[in-house]
């Protein structure tokens, strides 16, 4: 079911009509990890009539990135001749075949690749090719792109920018409202207020708590294992960032985070806060996009590591210069079962009852 993603919808149909009519173009599909990129894509795709075909590849998070990878997904339905070009011919051939097999379909055709955000050099080659030469032919570049991979010095910020802009648009999808949110908690008996409060909107952490039989109450499987696989593919110090963050639902401050790991904690946040793991506050305080995430990271952590963490924020926020909640001094120190440091707080703790 599609839910806020009908204006997009019509966008890409009223696109696929004028590629049908002779005005091709080029649509990126933007979101996070989650945000629906590929459900959109495959209501898109299920919804064309018949005189259009699609030809469908994806990028491959790997090692080592296919060369033309989506092209090879797509080979089967171009034909032998293609098949031997891709093992062995240079773009000088192989690109202006692919052109002249598209300018003689009898049908409109959408060709559609996901994931370009992990695509290699010669598959952005080969659609920056196609995307400048589609504006006459009857056909749709349809791509979706990560933006939460997209840093700062990606080779997708090269590549579309070389791309037409009279016939290229960008289709940015968005977390769902509140009211989307409510809507989907109603129909399945649960608390919206509190499903939007972990998930912030987003469609995969909001179906798959739904569909989790204690709703709200653990940690989804799926879940877990999407925020980790993003987890996995960053460096030393961003996981150690992310650990940091993970102890509390609190925003830690840029002289927390620094205190704990170093002065490299700052490039660090903006590394993650780029990537869409991070979002600063008004404050400029530091902590996780989504509540689903934060906790996530929190339970893969080994317990002598969880108290080992918990211990060095407690350090660095019982020598602060400055104000500090006395709720956050006790959550620390009591996570990082330090007796000695709990019955030091113990008497404010009793003061602040009494006020």
């Amino acid at each position: 079911m599609l839910i806020e993603r009908e204006a997009p919808l019509q966008r890409l149909r009223e696109m696929a009509r004028q590629a049908a009519a002779g005005q091709g173009g080029i649509a990126l599909v933007i979101g996070e990890a989650g945000i629906g990129k590929s459900y959109l894509l495959k209501e898109f795709a299920a919804g064309l009539g018949a005189g259009y075909q699609v030809l469908q590849g994806g990028c491959e998070d790997l090692f080592t990135p296919r060369a033309l990878g989506p092209l090879r997904d797509m080979a089967p339905r171009l034909g032998s001749e293609f098949a031997g070009l891709l093992d062995g011919a240079g773009s000088e051939r192989l690109f202006p075949k692919l052109l002249a097999w598209l300018a003689g379909a009898r049908s409109a055709t959408v060709l559609l690749v996901e994931d370009v955000h992990w695509a290699d050099q010669a598959t952005l080659d080969l659609l920056k090719y196609l995307a400048r030469r589609v504006a006459g032919m009857r056909v749709l570049l349809l791509a979706s792109v990560r933006s939460d991979e997209l840093m700062a010095g990606h080779a997708f910020w090269r590549w579309v920018g070389d791309l037409p802009p009279a016939s290229t648009q960008r289709i940015a999808l968005s977390a769902l409202s509140p009211q989307a949110v409510a809507r989907l908690a109603t129909a399945a008996g649960r608390d919206s207020d509190e499903l939007y409060r972990i998930t912030s909107g987003n469609p995969f952490f909001v179906t798959e708590l739904l569909a989790a039989a204690d709703g709200c109450a653990s940690l989804p499987l799926s879940v877990r294992d999407a925020v980790w696989t993003r987890v996995a593919r960053l460096d030393e110090e961003e996981r150690a960032l992310l650990e940091i963050l993970s102890l509390s639902p609190v925003p830690c401050e840029d002289w927390l985070l620094s205190g704990v790991l170093g002065p490299q904690a700052m490039a660090a946040c903006d590394r993650c806060t780029g990537r869409g793991l991070l979002v600063a506050t008004a404050a400029g305080h530091f902590m996780f996009r989504h509540e689903l995430a934060r906790l996530a990271v929190a339970s893969q952590i080994a317990p002598a590591r969880l108290r080992e963490l918990h211990d060095r924020v407690s350090d660095v926020l019982g020598s602060a210069q400055r104000p500090v909640e006395l709720a956050r001094l006790v959550h620390h120190a009591a996570a990082a079962r330090d007796p000695i440091r709990v019955l030091r707080l113990a008497p404010r703790a009793r003061r602040s009852t009494r006020i």
